[in-house]
């Protein structure tokens, strides 16, 4: 019962709602998109450099782009996220402790001030939230009908779509120059496999650091499961202190002063 009483109740519901949420269907998801989006990207790849084999030289300085901006973006973003989940730690314990003292906090009339406190709170979450969305991924709504209404990533998105658009410059230059001789059929193939290339190529980006953020809610479940966090109870039966079979053998009342 001591890690109830010292542990904030915003910090479990925390835990066992966001985390929990993020690695039962946020993480597999994750998952799930990056590994199908590499095998997309491979395939395309490996069209493009067989039509146009000066662009696997190309391939090398790509790769360090999108590289850097995906190491510059994890080491904040990670930040962010934690920041955003101690701070709706702190929402939910306010919350809580508020519909436990609702009784009391009518009675002396201090309504106004656990409002006051409450929008105090959601507002200090929503700044976090609101950097986590503008530094984060692609932000998918599920709106009315079963549609999607996906808007456009902020900070990485700008960076990585310049770097897709110099890739697809690239290779029409080299398509337009006609160094690898390819005609105009192949051409065509060359910039639409290139244009979803680009795009593919900011996905798996964003889906990396994805993964890399739902680690976080992994490591705090780790915390409880195994860390020593939880002190653990002692067990039904303590070994040593363990009665006879055939107790209680007699009967006798011993009162104690």
């Amino acid at each position: 019962m001591s890690f109830f009483d010292t542990t904030p109740m915003g910090r479990i519901l925390s835990v066992f709602g966001k985390d929990v949420d993020g690695v039962d269907n946020q993480l597999p998801m994750s998952m799930r998109l990056l590994v199908l989006t590499l095998s997309s990207v491979l395939g395309a790849v490996i069209i493009v450099a067989v039509l146009e084999p000066y662009f696997v030289i190309a391939i090398f300085f790509i790769v360090i782009g999108y590289g850097y901006i995906a190491a510059f973006y994890r080491a904040s973003a990670r930040e962010v996220k934690r920041l955003d989940s101690m701070l709706r730690s702190l929402l939910y314990s306010h919350f809580s402790e508020t519909l436990t003292g609702l009784p009391t906090i009518r009675s002396f009339g201090e309504m106004r001030q656990f409002i006051n406190a409450n929008r105090y709170y959601i507002d200090l979450e929503n700044r976090a939230l609101f950097i986590v969305i503008a530094n984060q991924r692609q932000v998918a709504l599920f709106l009315f009908g079963g549609s999607w209404l996906i808007s456009s990533v902020r900070w990485m998105a700008i960076r990585l779509d310049f770097i897709g658009g110099m890739m697809i410059f690239l290779i029409a230059m080299l398509a337009v120059s006609d160094v690898s001789g390819i005609n105009a059929a192949q051409i065509g193939l060359v910039l639409t496999y290139t244009t979803s290339l680009s795009q593919m190529c900011s996905m798996v980006t964003r889906q990396t650091a994805d993964v890399e953020n739902y680690m976080n809610s992994v490591e705090r479940l780790v915390q409880y499961v195994k860390g020593d966090t939880i002190p653990k109870e002692a067990p039904h039966e303590i070994e040593g202190r363990k009665p006879p079979p055939q107790w209680p053998e007699h009967g006798r009342d011993s009162p104690m002063y």
